[in-house]
């Protein structure tokens, strides 16, 4: 028997064929038309279509990666974002 690493670091997880991140910004523009109204509802059928092929395009994590970019996110134990050198 033969043990390897996964070629996956984060498998994904679906949810009734979106990931979990998917259903995030699918809900994010939902509540963004949701508070808007009028025209805007066209925001909750083309802008997760748009966003979910974009990030499908990119490898897994770009959106995480995105959060942290921006200063949402902070990834413990790592150097910040706009470090240019790292030592062990």
């Amino acid at each position: 028997m033969e043990y390897g690493l996964s070629n996956h670091l984060h498998k994904p997880a679906l949810l009734v064929l979106f990931e979990v991140q998917e259903w995030g910004l699918i809900g994010l523009f939902y509540t963004f038309s949701l508070m808007s109204g009028g025209w805007w509802w066209l925001s909750f059928l083309i802008g997760p279509v748009v966003s979910i092929t974009y990030f499908r395009r990119q490898e897994r994590g770009n959106l995480e990666h995105l959060q942290v970019a921006v200063g949402l996110k902070e990834i413990k134990g790592y150097p910040p974002f706009t470090a240019k050198e790292f030592e062990e």
